[in-house]
């Protein structure tokens, strides 16, 4: 079950990472200084029980019987039974010559552990040892008496409970354990608040996402935050594409239902009339007569679909070469206008240009084709960069355009010139190929031939 389990929310993993990253490092901060302290605590003991051992050397009086401790020593916890703590002298021999009233409550294990540890001289030794009150921890230090009066070896020993001299660490770590849980639940609060204010945004935009989604809005906006502005703008083109596309599918569904009224209702009346006059010719050799219609409408569903196959993504083309496109269209244009024996230039700054190989061939086709039509000899095809993409020109050495038609031709079914075969829908496809990369056909008299010049500027998405 654990295996299967999924956290989707973004942000319930972040702040699942937080948690945890936030308790394995109070953990361990909490470790490092629980450890600080128990050696701080255990090193305050040491100290305090070698001081304590010096305290009893210096109360020890030499007499003819021996060496001799008052009943009631400086420390007054030695002289309490149940304080904790507990003192003692024993000679060489193994014997206590003295002990504090508090070892009343010891065994005597406490002074077999003395005997069997035989420390150096003057220097203190740690030990330790269970007894019937708990275990004992204390510090032995051993001396070499030497007078004119007394000469014999002694062992001062000074310990205590152990679980009462930690007490003082186990409080500590209890406080710190609530100090640290506090922190934690402090710092996940304010973790908590300021992830939500720094997801805000991204929650913002799946909100945006899902208000297009749902068609109730258009766009993403764009300057929001500075890291989504790219995904935004590309979202919205793409967007703003597949919309365009869905309305450009709808409007040749709409115009070829429209462009097939005309033959289907000629059929339909013929048929209507067979079924009325018996005598009539039969229905396929009416059919034979509608061979216009017929014709007509196969014309128009090819053109129809074409025109919907042109609308493609110009997101993520890979770049290709246009030498060898435009090599190909002037060697089939050199076969229809072969009487005019044309030429053709190339001057390409850019060898590489991101459009789809059939709108290349479509624009192309048509403008070069327009220059060959319209009398033009030479023609010339540029390619250079500009500053919102590539600009794509094609110039010729024909008559050009009238000003008073500079307007006219961009528009559908419009021809400048009635004398030479054509529908007048050539710069309408290259200019709906232009809209679909950003930009516009755009027209002006070419400086270079004389000629018209026709340019597309196209955006180049990487």
């Amino acid at each position: 079950m654990i295996g299967r389990f999924r956290i989707r929310s973004l942000r319930a993993r972040l702040i699942g990472a937080a948690l945890l990253g936030l308790s394995i490092s109070m953990a361990l901060l909490g470790a490092a200084i629980e450890t600080a302290h128990s050696a701080s605590v255990n090193a305050a003991r040491v100290e305090r029980q070698i001081a304590q051992l010096y305290g009893l050397i210096a109360e020890a009086e030499e007499s003819s019987l021996g060496l001799t401790l008052p009943i009631e020593v400086a420390d007054p916890q030695l002289n309490q039974l149940e304080s904790g703590r507990f003192a003692g002298v024993v000679d060489q021999q193994g014997q206590v010559i003295w002990a504090s009233a508090s070892t009343v409550l010891l065994s005597e294990k406490w002074i077999v552990a003395t005997r069997e540890s035989i420390p150096a001289f003057g220097v203190p030794t740690s030990w330790s040892v269970d007894d019937r009150v708990g275990a004992l921890i204390g510090q032995t230090v051993a001396i070499r008496w030497q007078t004119s009066m007394l000469e014999a070896d002694y062992t001062f020993v000074v310990f205590e409970v152990a679980e009462e001299a930690m007490a003082e660490a186990a409080a500590f770590r209890q406080q710190l354990i609530w100090w640290l849980a506090g922190a934690v639940v402090i710092v996940l609060v304010l973790q908590f608040f300021s992830l939500r204010w720094g997801l805000a945004p991204l929650t913002a935009f799946t909100q945006d996402l899902a208000r297009i989604s749902d068609g109730r809005s258009s766009h993403l906006p764009e300057d929001d935050v500075t890291e989504f502005k790219p995904l935004a703008k590309a979202l919205n083109h793409l967007v703003s594409h597949e919309r365009a596309q869905s309305e450009r599918y709808r409007r040749s569904l709409a115009d070829l239902a429209h462009s097939l009224k005309t033959p289907l209702s000629i059929l339909r009346n013929d048929r209507a009339l067979n079924q009325r006059d018996a005598s009539s010719k039969p229905l396929a050799a009416l059919v034979d007569q509608t061979v216009d219609p017929l014709d007509d409408m196969e014309q128009k569903i090819a053109y129809q679909l074409e025109r919907a196959v042109l609308g493609q993504s110009s997101i993520a083309l890979a770049p290709i070469e246009v030498k060898p496109v435009v090599e190909a269209l002037f060697r089939a244009m050199e076969k229809v206008f072969r009487a005019s024996r044309p030429t053709l230039r190339m001057e390409l700054d850019e060898p590489t240009l991101r459009i789809d190989q059939r709108d290349l061939n479509e624009l192309l086709g048509n403008l070069i084709e327009n220059a060959l039509k319209y009398g033009a000899t030479e023609v010339l095809v540029s390619l250079c960069p500009s500053e919102h993409g590539a600009c794509l020109s094609v110039h010729d050495d024909g008559p050009g355009v009238s000003a008073d038609q500079h307007e006219a031709i961009m528009r559908r079914g419009h021809r400048a010139d009635t004398r030479t075969e054509g529908q007048g829908i050539g710069l309408d496809i290259v200019g709906e190929i232009a809209g679909r990369y950003g930009s516009d056909l755009r027209y002006e008299q070419s400086e270079l031939l004389g000629g018209a010049h026709f340019s597309v500027t196209l955006k180049q998405w990487s």
